[in-house]
């Protein structure tokens, strides 16, 4: 009447013993398991291979065991058993029996897993959040310094630029600014995606006029960081004078 399996096996793995729960958990009938073997009941060889080593431990060793044990059914059901395996000593002393007892734990073992893989992904996710922190900084310190480098520039030569150069650098300020706009806006997107409160819907860019874009403004960047560091040593000198 337990509800455990318990299960008795010689040292050549046969059954010796089994239980109605037992019997029952495999879908058969007590006689039919006595002098069966893991094998016969359509269990994977390598898992037959370690409960037979489980079992000469017990029997060989003399010692008791606790293990959970991951179980293959001849349906491809995967369960898991709580097993205890202590050695049965015969009337003159030598241990040739292991009395097995097992508690089927697949449902809290399948919460456990559920709970790691949960906590994997929250990690992943972490990381990930974290990563996107990063970039975005990153991202926003960019134009700022664009931003800071072109009006330096403006700054200490206004009077030495044209109307036009004026001009292509107070656009290249707007510039930035839509850029960071742009970047708030991606942000935006990103939480309105992870809400799955977006549609993909691909759309064709022209790759070449980003890539020129993307040397342009560097280009300019680097301009302006010259022509700013000039102005600092020029202020230096004169300050020395």
């Amino acid at each position: 009447t337990s509800p455990s399996m318990i299960f008795i096996k010689d040292i050549e793995g046969h059954f010796v013993f089994v239980n109605s729960a037992m019997a029952a958990f495999f879908d058969t009938s007590v006689d039919s398991l006595i002098g069966k073997t893991d094998a016969d009941l359509n269990i994977p060889p390598h898992e037959v291979d370690r409960f037979h080593d489980a079992d000469r431990r017990v029997i060989v060793g003399g010692e008791t065991i606790s293990l959970e044990e991951r179980l293959t059914l001849g349906t491809g059901e995967t369960c898991w058993l709580q097993t205890t395996k202590v050695p049965l000593s015969s009337e003159d002393g030598e241990s040739v029996h292991v009395l097995g007892i097992s508690t089927d734990i697949t449902e809290r073992k399948q919460a456990v897993i559920a709970l790691e893989q949960a906590l994997t992904k929250e990690k992943e996710l972490s990381k990930m959040k974290s990563s996107f922190v990063a970039t975005a900084s990153h991202q926003f310190r960019t134009p700022l310094a664009a931003i800071l480098a072109t009006t330096e520039t403006l700054t200490n030569y206004w009077d030495r630029l044209d109307a036009d150069k004026i001009t292509a650098r107070l656009d290249r300020i707007r510039g930035q600014v839509a850029r960071m706009t742009g970047l708030m806006d991606d942000v935006l997107e990103l939480s309105r995606i992870q809400a799955n409160q977006v549609r993909y819907k691909p759309e064709q860019a022209d790759l070449d006029g980003l890539c020129r874009d993307i040397i342009d403004d560097f280009i300019n960047r680097r301009i302006d960081f010259l022509l700013r560091d000039l102005a600092d040593i020029i202020k230096r000198v004169d300050k020395f004078h």
